[in-house]
Order: structure tokens, then sequence, then C-alpha cells
């Protein structure tokens, strides 16, 4: 694409222009506004000039992934809260579930407490939301798998720069390369990061995570951590279509209510909800528990029926009185769990554990968690 100067200069010797020989200054300088006003547009219009405008680009929001006992949480609460939906971290988990979680072995050993609780409820829960979700896996019957696998990744590059230019960051599976992961150092980003910015030279994504902290890897590099070579990033908007709160979380106290039955485990265990608490009581009772694992225990349940009993208070302002009162009571409830949970955790402390007495303890909690769900259903039952 030529500039307007060598327009210029060669316009001037070119017979069409021959005319305007012997004519004043003020022809010439006539001449050469009409050549810059012409050619401007075909300038700025031009691939080279629009390269020129966005090399050297570099974004990075404001914003990191949040510390929480769920990656995923972590993440979606400073997204969300982007596109203009302000739940809290606890919230979050009882709108999808983990808060009502508790799986356990017949010794209560060492479990991953609702490690991947999300995945029961999570897909269902956050379908009303505006999500635009870019994935792609490896499949065996598939033989351009890896072609659709890069062109998942072009359009996310290209879809996510867009995104990150207007404040809005993406939540990220893994984004780590597999050599990272098979490098057995440690912290690395496992499970949930969020992308909050990029380098159009490096070609790279700026991504938070809330284990291993801020780093760059290339928009090609990730998606090849786990078996399935699963790529999946995730971007929030502001809701457009009429969100149906009251259904939503109608919704999460039956999945709540389904966690204390023992269905849609996150874990692999032989108990399951109230069952779980039934099997860790006998353990106490028969004193075969280990011990050296009811902090651990201990430690979920404190914080998961903690979060239980925030989201029950914050969805009350959702429904009529009637409802709300049942929701408050089983609230109460996981209170009273938490209280009793801290005061087993201290009893069995590891030095010097009180097993008769952790297990009139526990007894007590687990009543109370029977009346926390006795109020969950009571409240679905009474709108």
């Amino acid at each position: 694409m030529w500039c307007w100067k060598t327009v210029l200069r060669k316009s001037i010797h070119d017979p069409i222009f021959s005319h305007y020989k012997g004519r004043s200054a003020m022809s010439y300088l006539k001449l050469v506004w009409v050549i810059m006003l012409c050619c401007s547009p075909l300038m700025i219009s031009s691939p080279h000039a629009q390269e020129e405008e966005i090399k050297g680009k570099r974004i990075e929001l404001d914003i990191e992934a949040e510390k929480y006992r769920s990656s995923i949480i972590g993440c979606l609460r400073p997204a969300l809260k982007v596109a203009g939906t302000d739940w809290s971290k606890d919230y979050l988990s009882g709108y999808l579930g983990s808060a009502f979680a508790f799986s356990m072995k017949e010794d209560g050993g060492k479990l991953n407490q609702a490690d991947n609780h999300e995945w029961s409820y999570f897909w269902r829960m956050i379908s009303p939301l505006n999500k635009r979700q870019i994935s792609a896996s490896k499949k065996k019957d598939d033989p351009d798998w890896k072609e659709k696998h890069i062109a998942a990744k072009k359009e996310a590059w290209n879809k996510i720069r867009s995104d990150i230019d207007k404040g809005y960051p993406t939540i990220v599976w893994q984004p780590m390369t597999a050599e990272t992961k098979a490098s057995g150092k440690r912290p690395i980003p496992f499970l949930w990061g969020l992308i909050i910015g990029y380098d159009q030279d490096a070609e790279t994504y700026i991504v938070h995570h809330s284990g291993s902290g801020k780093f760059e890897i290339r928009w090609d590099a990730f998606g090849h951590s786990d078996g399935a070579n699963w790529f999946c990033v995730m971007t929030f908007k502001p809701i457009e279509e009429p969100f149906d709160i009251v259904n939503a979380n109608r919704k999460a106290l039956t999945h709540a209510i389904e966690s204390s039955q023992g269905k849609r485990p996150g874990v692999r265990a032989p108990a399951h909800g109230l069952s779980a608490w039934e099997m860790w009581l006998k353990a106490f009772k028969n004193g075969t528990v280990q011990t050296g694992m009811v902090n651990r225990h201990a430690t979920f349940l404190i914080k998961a029926r903690g979060a239980a009993a925030v989201y029950l208070r914050e969805i009350q302002s959702h429904f009529p009185e009637r409802t709300r009162t049942h929701l408050q009571e089983a609230a109460n409830a996981y209170d009273r769990v938490v209280s009793e949970i801290e005061e087993l955790r201290a009893i069995c402390a590891p030095d010097n554990p009180d097993l008769q007495k952790g297990s009139q303890t526990l007894a007590k909690a687990l009543e109370a968690e029977r009346f926390a769900i006795t109020n969950l259903k009571s409240a679905l039952e009474s709108e």
C-alpha cells in the first residue's frame, strides 16, 4: 500500500497530471489535499497499519483467583462479580452443593472430602448464567480430534483477548503443560485457574492460580495435562435472560437433601451423607476410628457446614415467610453442627484422644445434621 507521499511523487510525473504544469502553487496545494483525502482512509484500513496499532499490546486485569477449598469457587467468585453477579464463596458452596457433602471410610481413614463434588451439580447449576464455554478433548472415535483441539484453542485466543479488553476474565482448566505436571515441582496449577490478561507479542495468557500465583503460558501450550486432553475455558458475562433465582435455589436445596441421602457423591467411599456420619460414629464407638484423621474430617465439616449456614441465610429473602422460618432453623442447626465438631476436634487431639467423649459429641452433631435436613425438606414443602 503506497503512502500519500509516494502517490504524490508518482502522480506529478504522470501524463494525466500534465495539465497542472505551469499552474500556480495553489493548484498544487489543492492537488496534494485531494490525494491526502483519498489515500488516508486506505492507509488507515491497511492490515499493516492495524498490526502497528496492536504491536506490543499487553493487558492485565486487576483481579485474582481467590483462595478457597474449591478452586472452581475461588475462580467463579471474581469472574461472576465482574459480570454483575456478586455471590459470596460460601453462597457458591451452597449453591453448587459442596457445603452439604460428607463421605466416610469404615475406619474414618483419609479422604479428600468433596474433592470433585462440583462435578455432580456444577454444570446444571451454572446453566442459567450467561456462560460461553470453549472446550475440546481427545476422542478415540474421532481421527480429527487434534485438529479440532487446535481450532478450539485458536478460537479461544481470539475471543478471550476480546473479553479481557472489555474487563472480563476467563476460567481455565489446568493451565499447564504436560511437562510441568510431570516435573514433580510444586506448587503447580492443578484444577482451575483464572486468565486475567494476555501479551500480544509473546502470544501468552497471563494466568492467576490461587496456589501457584501469577504466571504466563502460551495460548496453545495447555489442554494436555490429563488423560482426556481436556481443553476448557469459560467466560461469564452479565445475565441477559430473566434468571429465576427462587427456582435455582430450590434446586440447590433439593441437591442438599440428595447429598444427605448419598446421591451423586464427589469422592469414592463406602458411605455418603447421613450414612457417612453413622459410619464415623460407629467407628468411634467401636474404638476403630483413625484418630489421626479426625482433625482432617472435622476441619472440612466446620468449613462446609459453616458455608451452608451462610448460604441458607443469604437466600432467605427470596422466599415467603413460612419458608424462611425453616431455612433459618436449618441454618441454626448447621451452626450447632459446627460448634459440636469444633469440640470434637479438641477432644480428639492426636496426643490424647477421648473416644468416649468424642462419640457423645459426634452424636450431638449428627442429631443437629438430621434436624437441618428435616427443615430443608420442610422448606421445600412449605411453598
